[in-house]
């Protein structure tokens, strides 16, 4: 029979695998008010790693939704900067037929004109 020291942990260094520094954890018993009854001792340990499941879960919710909202906003970002890339694309493209059009006036008043007939 192995022999417990207080904090539950087993003496014998021979049963350790690996190192000798490792002692096995034997888990101490839980008392309390149902301290004989070992169903109550269960919906303990039960609670416990609900409990710790349902924190878990919700620190992954959160995490996901603060993730959501982060690319939701990424993605508002990048839309803005493409409606502005796009405006500024629009504008050159107006200047840039506005010109031509001057031009084209211009080259029509002057294919008009008697100095622009063709003979130089």
């Amino acid at each position: 029979m192995k022999r417990l020291d207080r904090a539950g942990y087993d003496g014998d260094q021979s049963s350790s695998a690996g190192s000798s520094n490792q002692r096995e954890f034997k888990k101490p018993k839980v008392i309390s008010g149902f301290a004989g009854d070992k169903s109550f001792v269960k919906n303990q340990e039960i609670l416990a790693e609900a409990e710790m499941r349902s924190e878990t879960l919700a620190d992954i919710l959160v995490s996901k939704t603060a993730h959501e909202a982060q690319r939701r906003q990424d993605a508002e970002k990048e839309e803005a900067r493409k409606e502005a890339s796009l405006k500024d694309i629009r504008k050159t493209f107006a200047e840039l037929a506005k010109e031509e059009r001057a031009k084209r006036e211009t080259g029509l008043i002057q294919n008009s004109s008697p100095e622009s007939d063709g003979s130089k």
